[in-house]
């Protein structure tokens, strides 16, 4: 843990939230160069968030997932919401060293642990959760304004930086940018035609897995929270139902447990809001819109990347795509 952080946050923690003696501890660094700490004040949880370089050059993009949560949780959806201060305010700034301010926020803990792999039960019980978290969201408006999952920061964006690291002249390379261009053409092309009704499209968690939420037993049976939504933007429902699904992308959907689970989750998630004929056919679509997501996020965000390395990589979401394609 980087000493300087450390300090000025505990210093925040006990002076603008009153905090007593604060232990703090990294629980991981994302991709985007969020930090997120575990923090502990006389017996009690909390998780604090110093937010990584996107939020630093736009803390709107902080701004947006705070006022969801709290809008989430007013509504009676169990997140871990963010804790204003003793002043009212739920984010302030770190100054540390000499770049941009960073944002800042404190959340509730959210009690119990990750499941995975995730049961039937429980991935159903994922997949209602996810579908009431999408009707309490469908009036959310934020303040600074709307944050899109559209076809250009799925597909286009990523493709942008892909384009970078394949030659015309090579023609493996060739062959790679042909599979990868076509298939999120066909992918934009899914989701663009699902209509704006229904329920199909509005603010989504943007990261909605089994990884971002923690279940936990209580005597009314499994109780589940939701955290992490630094992602979070308006788009296609289906979408956010891609990080669950995943398994579809490759062989692990072969192993019977995890089918069982996708269609546990898809199952929980119909029985609170029924899918649109367009969503059902989008399902794949979405899949592979994530593949190109957390590519355009490794391309975006990793440091040092070797180009063959990355040609590598390439090269196989390619081939994947070819053996899994998008069903006609």
């Amino acid at each position: 843990m980087n000493s300087k952080i450390e300090h000025a946050l505990r210093r925040l923690l006990r002076d603008a939230y009153g905090l007593t003696e604060p232990e703090i501890a990294l629980i991981r660094t994302g991709g985007d160069g969020n930090q997120t700490f575990k923090v502990t004040s006389t017996g009690s949880s909390f998780i604090a968030r110093v937010y990584g370089e996107h939020a630093r050059q736009q803390p709107s993009w902080a701004q947006y997932e705070l006022e969801l949560l709290s809008h989430l949780a007013d509504g009676g959806i169990s997140v871990a919401s963010p804790i204003a201060d003793r002043s009212g305010q739920p984010m302030h700034f770190l100054t540390i060293g000499d770049g941009l301010p960073a944002p800042v926020a404190l959340f509730t803990f959210a009690d119990g642990s990750v499941e995975w792999p995730t049961a039937p039960p429980r991935a159903r019980l994922l997949g209602a959760c996810s579908a009431q978290l999408h009707q309490v969201a469908d009036d959310f408006h934020s303040t600074i304004g709307n944050r899109s999952f559209d076809s250009d920061r799925l597909f286009h964006a990523p493709l942008r930086l892909i384009r970078r690291f394949l030659d015309d002249a090579d023609p493996d390379d060739r062959i790679t940018w042909k599979t990868l261009s076509q298939t999120a053409n066909r992918a934009a092309a899914l989701l663009a035609a699902i209509p704006d009704s229904s329920g199909a499209i509005g603010p989504i968690h943007g990261d909605l897995h089994q990884g971002n939420c923690h279940f936990d037993s209580t005597n009314d049976g499994d109780q589940l929270t939701f955290f992490d939504f630094s992602n979070a933007g308006s788009g296609w429902r289906v979408y956010d139902l891609s990080g669950f699904l995943w398994p579809l992308r490759d062989d692990t959907i072969r192993d019977p447990s995890i089918k069982a689970a996708c269609a546990a989750f898809l199952d929980g998630y119909r029985s609170v809001r029924p899918l649109l004929r367009e969503e059902e056919s989008a399902i794949m679509a979405s899949v592979k819109a994530r593949d190109f997501w957390e590519t355009g996020c490794w391309l975006e965000f990793g440091d040092n990347l070797d180009p063959s390395t990355v040609r590598g990589g390439l090269h196989s979401v390619a081939e994947q795509f070819r053996r899994f394609p998008i069903p006609a």
